[in-house]
């Protein structure tokens, strides 16, 4: 990452913008990340669980904190703003989940207690889908 801010930097103009997002390492500081599962249907919702990532992925995120670290000492850019904010992910119906972590979300895992859940959930609200929420960060960056 540390290259591709030097690239950006290279052929951007003064003054000019890097949007850098991401997940937000460890909220909390836990083992592993929570993505909170909720049903929503008409103006409802309600909370169905949580589904979990693996630390296996703390190391890149790791990584891009010490880049972004490095090229704010190397005085590349300055930090403009820093924010958290749930992304939300929204999803048809399980089997379409299920899918998703199949391929998209490899480290990512389903609780069978929020896998019943959500079909209880979605049996009552059969026009109900599901929404992830996920903590991220976006960090502004500004050329110098």
């Amino acid at each position: 990452m540390v290259d591709a801010l030097h690239e950006a930097h290279r052929v951007l103009r003064p003054g000019g913008v890097v949007a850098d997002i991401r997940p937000e390492r460890d909220p909390g500081n836990r083992s592993r990340r929570y993505i909170r599962v909720e049903c929503h249907w008409d103006t409802e919702r309600a909370q169905a669980g949580e589904m979990y990532e693996t630390p296996e992925y703390f190391s890149e995120y790791v990584g891009a904190d010490r880049a972004v670290a490095r090229v704010l000492r190397e005085g590349l850019y300055w930090l403009e703003r820093s924010e958290l904010f749930w992304l939300r992910t929204h999803f048809r119906d399980l089997p379409t989940v299920e899918r998703y972590l199949e391929v998209e979300w490899t480290g990512t895992t389903m609780p069978a207690r929020t896998r019943r859940s959500l079909v209880t959930l979605l049996r009552r609200h059969p026009r109900g889908r599901i929404v992830a929420e996920d903590a991220f960060r976006l960090n502004i960056l500004r050329k110098m």
